[in-house]
């Protein structure tokens, strides 16, 4: 099963620590591939990237503000009628202005 997703953000001006901030619009993507094993196992592959623009400090660009990343993610996930679970290893494998964070995430989902 193939999954993907993408957001297209229009951040509001703010003020942080009394300067008046425009925070760059960004795009976050997200795709994924499932395949499924017997006894409702299965593995996924997700990718995630985030894009965003320099920012604006009351009017003036901020040069060199921007983000970027791109993430993979392998898992294995259990499931049936009632819960989904997902085990997977977060890496970013390439990035600006951003952590270069290892995580191990758990999703746990019950639908009633």
């Amino acid at each position: 099963m193939f999954h993907a997703d993408a957001i297209y953000n229009f951040p509001q001006k703010v003020r942080v620590d009394g300067v008046k901030t425009r925070y760059a619009d960004y795009l976050n993507y997200d795709f994924g591939l499932e395949y499924f094993l017997p006894k409702s196992l299965n593995l996924m592959l997700e990718a995630n990237g985030f894009l965003q623009g320099d920012k604006r400090e009351n009017g003036a660009k901020i040069s060199a503000s921007d983000i970027k990343y791109f993430m993979i993610a392998p898992g294995i996930g259990w499931s049936n009628d009632k819960i989904q679970a997902l085990l997977t290893y977060q890496r970013i494998v390439t990035g600006t202005n951003t952590d270069a964070n290892d995580s191990l995430v758990f999703t746990f989902i019950y639908s009633f």
